[in-house]
């Protein structure tokens, strides 16, 4: 038995001697290039029930087979054309190795070539580079914990140094506005809160040139403010162009800064004086109210007003018409503690007359019965109610007071919770209008009595 088969090419009918040993592959045919199977010697015994060799009728049976499924050539035609044989794709591994290559070669080479332009364009120091067989090979940076590895780069080594001076005339300029405005910042409450206090104190109205300080203080704090969160976004950045910018911006912020520092100071430095002159003013001046013939309802009436008077100085006005008012009530409030001055006055006189040894109820008597008109007889009465009641001088205003002490109490609740209504301030301010013009009819009758007494001899 021979070691060869023959195998039939399909493509071009050609018979093919393939030794045995090849069974079960594929191999292609020496003429046509076709791809042919080689069948197994056990695939033919079972098909066939023969053996395989060189002079068996088998490649015969395989040809009969293949001119039974083939298309005849003379009916050959478009619609019975054979597939065409498709050759397998070559791969493109080979080309796509050999560009990566040329690209990797190229790219270092130019790296090498031009590495001193490109890392002036984008501000980064040129590393060395050894050159090795036409090999560049960079030399690995060092990482902060000491460790070289080629794909680690420290930042720090490689940063920039061009623009260190401007960064630190930058950080300096800013740390320096910051501080500048904390002092102006300071300056500005001081100065706010000496205008306040000699305001609501004193009633003195400072200079609008102290306001016109505030206000503008306010503007360069903020805007000096927004100025540093900008320097210290630059700062971050490191843009020397924007840096140097910035810089210039805190150079004229401190400027400013200081100008308007100097005039806070002066002004502050002259509300300070008139507060200490207003004090020793205050202090000297500083004494009781004189109710030395006034009875118990006028010290319930000093004790509401002084209630309104603290009042007064702890609510902001902000509205024209509620300053109005305040100013109306502090006006009734002067009137009412001038009562007692007022009676001590008049009741001097009257006991001068009693002294020099003019009887007051002979007068009394007298003017009874003489009087022509009702305000005569008043005087009368009101002269010896005072004389008989332990010389005290008594209006009745209970009524009055009553109102007063409600809306006092009403606006003591709204300061706490910094509200003021206007209502409030009305029912105030009506009540003591009420209550002077009743005691100004029962003065008048009181001092018309003393001096009737003490100038006519009846």
């Amino acid at each position: 038995m021979s070691n060869l088969i023959e195998v039939p090419c399909n493509k071009c009918d050609k018979s093919l001697k393939v030794p045995k040993s090849r069974a079960g592959q594929s191999g292609k045919c020496a003429y046509c290039g076709e791809s042919v199977y080689i069948p197994y010697e056990d695939e033919v015994k079972r098909s066939t029930g023969r053996t395989i060799d060189s002079n068996s009728d088998f490649q015969q049976q395989q040809q009969k087979r293949q001119q039974e499924y083939a298309i005849p050539k003379a009916h050959s035609s478009a619609a019975y054309k054979q597939p065409k044989y498709k050759k397998p794709k070559k791969s493109n591994a080979p080309i796509i190795a050999v560009c990566s290559l040329l690209a990797f070669v190229v790219g270092n080479v130019s790296g090498y070539l031009f590495s001193e332009h490109i890392d002036r364009f984008l501000g980064i120091s040129p590393n060395i580079a050894n050159t090795d067989n036409s090999i560049v090979h960079v030399t690995p940076k060092k990482t902060i914990n000491n460790t070289t590895d080629p794909d680690v780069v420290d930042l720090n080594a490689t940063q920039p140094q061009d623009n260190e001076p401007q960064i630190l005339q930058a950080r300096q300029t800013l740390q320096k506005t910051q501080t500048d405005l904390d002092e102006l910042e300071t300056a500005l409450k001081s100065l706010d809160k000496n205008s306040t206090h000699l305001f609501s104190k004193y009633r003195v109205n400072v200079e609008e040139a102290v306001y016109d300080c505030i206000e503008n203080g306010n503007k360069e704090i903020k805007l000096g403010r927004s100025l540093c969160e900008n320097a210290e976004r630059v700062l971050q950045q490191k843009d020397v162009n924007k840096l140097v910018e910035i810089t210039a911006q805190l150079e004229d912020a401190m400027r400013r800064k200081q100008q308007l520092y100097g005039e806070i100071q002066q002004k502050n430095t002259e509300l300070k004086k008139q507060l200490s002159k207003f004090n020793k003013s205050s202090s000297r001046k500083k004494g009781k109210i004189s109710s030395k013939y006034m009875g118990k309802w006028y010290i319930k009436l000093l004790k509401s007003t002084k209630k309104v008077d603290v009042i007064y100085g702890r609510i902001n006005i902000t509205t024209l018409s509620a300053s109005i008012k305040f100013r109306a009530i502090k006006n009734e409030i002067k009137t009412i503690k001038n009562y007692g001055r007022d009676v001590e006055k008049a009741v001097k006189k009257l006991f001068e007359k009693i002294d020099s040894g003019k009887d007051p109820f002979s007068w009394i008597e007298k003017r009874r019965q003489t009087a022509r008109s009702i305000p005569q007889k008043q005087q009368a009465d009101i002269l010896e109610d005072f004389l008989k009641k332990e010389k005290r001088f008594i209006v009745d205003i209970e009524s009055e007071y009553n109102q007063l002490a409600q809306a006092v109490r009403n606006i003591h609740k709204q300061s706490e919770k910094r509200l003021l209504a206007e209502t409030t301030l009305r029912k105030i301010l009506m009540s003591l209008q009420a209550i002077n013009r009743k005691w100004q009819e029962e003065y008048q009758t009181f001092d018309s009595a003393i001096t009737n007494f003490t100038i006519k001899d009846e």
